[in-house]
């Protein structure tokens, strides 16, 4: 299973980090466009412009050429590669990555040398290797569901499963689980006939999962298989779905893949729980699963290979590295970086503070 990341954080009240900036006289200001704080409960879309920052409303990220970043709690995915069509790329020009937590909370301490740091940055600074530009790809959070290579010698994980999630914390949450059993005429291109099992709540107030269906998903050699839980059938993209099958990949209809919001939680190999998964996962350990462990498919690109921010578990506490990132968009190109994260008391909002000014047009 891929490594959790801290999507979800717990803090006890108002804890701002002296981090975001409010010891320095020059900022944040929401009246300014080159620096502002936004709100990133949800999945925020971000536009850089001449004059800095602006949130934009995008209907749909995969096919809009709108947006440049998109911001979800901690998250930042680039307009370009797999993740839309914007052709935006990201450098890092790191220095602080390897910085301890109590180095960078002297950072945060006194961030008036960070901001003179950004504000020497020219167009002179931008990487002239193109190879340092990071595209974002496609991850999904389910992981593997077989073992082997792809093609006719591939075989069932057998000791996975999934744990499903429908809805957002906060409001009336539905659960299910899935496995799959067997693969039916597999080739290098797709998994063939994907035999599923699976049993979902039909509404979130129910105490016990119904039944155990099973399902047959043909899945294309060049295309996507959508599949519907609920009516037990495969459909399309802008059809309802929840999971899909689309090569040798599972996708779920999460932030990265969809706007259904489903998440998953997996069991099996590489996880804490390895044996009789499925038939274990029940609806008491799904709701007593902390929000943290539930994945949502995600785009990732230099965001998360170069990570603007460090987690401090211990105190539930996000420092920002105060790298400066290079985010370009054809010929031009800006720069950003992050200087805050905090919970205000009493919100269910998550505010990042970040600073952006163009380098280039």
């Amino acid at each position: 299973m891929l490594p959790l990341r801290p999507t979800v954080l717990l803090f006890a009240g108002a804890l701002a980090l002296a981090a975001c900036g409010s010891d320095d006289p020059t900022g944040p200001s929401t009246n300014n466009p080159a620096e502002r704080v936004i709100d990133v409960q949800a999945r925020t879309f971000v536009r850089l412009t001449a004059q800095g920052i602006e949130t934009v409303s995008i209907a749909d990220a995969a096919t809009s050429s709108q947006w440049d970043m998109a911001i979800e709690r901690t998250a930042v995915t680039l307009n370009g590669g797999s993740a839309g069509p914007g052709g935006v790329t990201g450098a890092c020009l790191c220095r602080n990555q390897s910085l301890t937590l109590a180095q960078l909370l002297e950072l945060g301490r006194a961030p008036a040398a960070e901001r003179q740091r950004f504000d020497r940055i020219t167009a002179d600074s931008i990487p002239t290797d193109a190879a340092q530009f990071v595209s974002d790809r496609f991850v999904s959070a389910a992981g593997a569901f077989w073992r082997g290579t792809a093609g006719a010698s591939a075989v069932v994980e057998a000791d996975s499963a999934w744990m499903l999630r429908w809805g957002v914390v906060g409001g009336n949450l539905r659960f299910g689980k899935l496995r799959v059993v067997s693969l039916t005429n597999p080739t290098a291109q797709t998994p063939g006939t994907v035999r599923i099992e699976y049993t979902l709540q039909p509404t979130s107030g129910n105490t016990e999962f119904p039944a155990v269906r099973g399902l047959n998903v043909v899945v294309p050699a060049n295309g996507v298989a959508y599949v519907d839980l609920d009516t037990d059938a495969t459909t399309t993209e802008n059809g309802p779905w929840d999971i899909a099958f689309d090569g040798w990949r599972l996708r779920t209809n999460s932030t990265a893949a969809g706007e259904a919001q489903v998440r998953n939680l997996r069991f099996g190999p590489g996880t804490t729980q390895t044996s009789n998964t499925f038939a274990n996962a029940n609806l008491a350990f799904a709701r007593f699963a902390p929000s943290f462990v539930w994945r949502a498919d995600t785009f990732e690109g230099i965001f998360a290979s170069r990570p603007w921010y460090r987690y401090d578990s211990a105190i539930n506490v996000v420092y920002p590295t105060y790298d400066v990132f290079i985010v370009r968009r054809g010929t031009a190109a800006w720069k950003v970086q992050f200087t805050g994260y905090f919970l205000p008391q009493g919100s269910s909002e998550r505010r990042v503070t970040i600073r952006a000014v163009q380098l280039r047009q």
